[in-house]
């Protein structure tokens, strides 16, 4: 029922709540969020390596189901920007795989 009315009224609210002077640019917004990831990188990191350590002390614990995997395997993810090679296929491009099965180091 009264749909635009209700709308009206939750944009009004809207505007009177919102502080654009104090509001974070998009870029401010990408490195903070990308801060506070890197963050919980690191924590859930070391969360790994006391899980790891308890294992190995036969204590019944298990990694986080919402764990990230880099954080329970102990890697780093590096990229690295794609050499000038030309598609394998029409609109795909070619990936070089660094480490992969069949290579002994």
């Amino acid at each position: 029922m009264f749909k635009d009315q209700l709308i009206a009224k939750l944009d009004a609210l809207i505007a009177d709540e919102s502080d654009d002077a104090a509001a974070l640019s998009h870029a401010d917004r990408e490195l903070r969020t990308a801060e506070v990831m890197g963050d919980l990188l690191a924590v859930e990191r070391d969360e790994s390596a006391l899980v790891w350590l308890a294992q190995s002390q036969s204590l019944p614990v298990e990694h986080r189901a919402d764990c990230d995997a880099c954080a329970i395997l102990q890697i780093r993810l590096v990229t690295a920007p794609l050499a000038d090679v030309p598609d394998t296929t029409p609109g795909h491009h070619a990936y070089d795989l660094i480490g992969g099965r069949g290579r002994r180091r």
